[in-house]
């Protein structure tokens, strides 16, 4: 069926029976669906840190109002926190506007959280779970 000797590789993870049957297990990466569009959260991660002044960031999908959206949290250098301090609507404005020309609309984060350190567990692993309680409520 498949020509090449080492397969094909695939964003889908198959799990396989005994029977020769396979099911369909989850995306491979971080890989999301969102309003029928197949986001890459670790592009939009990568488009942020290439950003001036942003030292970390942790994309993940929200949910609110029953809508999913991009959520981002975001680790700044001294400078731009304080710009981002001084007002807040127009930095998250610039940083849409630069993310732009490589994201899809709605791959553009809609939630921004601005903290110390993003959060790991004890095997310095970022838990999806964690991240989201940020975005609970709006600050």
């Amino acid at each position: 069926l498949i020509p090449e000797a080492e397969g094909i590789g695939l964003d889908d993870i198959l799990h396989f029976t005994a029977d020769g049957q396979f099911s369909l297990v989850g995306r491979r990466g971080r890989v999301v669906k969102i309003e029928d569009k197949r986001i890459s959260l670790d592009d939009i991660e990568h488009r942020l840190l290439a950003l001036d002044g942003i030292r970390e960031a942790a994309a993940l999908t929200v949910t609110r109002g029953g809508r999913q959206g991009i959520g981002v949290l975001l680790v700044l250098n001294e400078a731009v926190r304080q710009q981002h301090e001084q007002s807040k609507t127009a930095q998250e404005l610039a940083w849409r506007r630069a993310l732009r020309p490589w994201l899809e609309p709605v791959a553009v984060p809609r939630y921004w959280r601005i903290v110390d350190e993003i959060p790991v567990n004890s095997m310095n692993k970022r838990v999806t779970a964690q991240l989201q309680e940020l975005f609970h409520e709006d600050p």
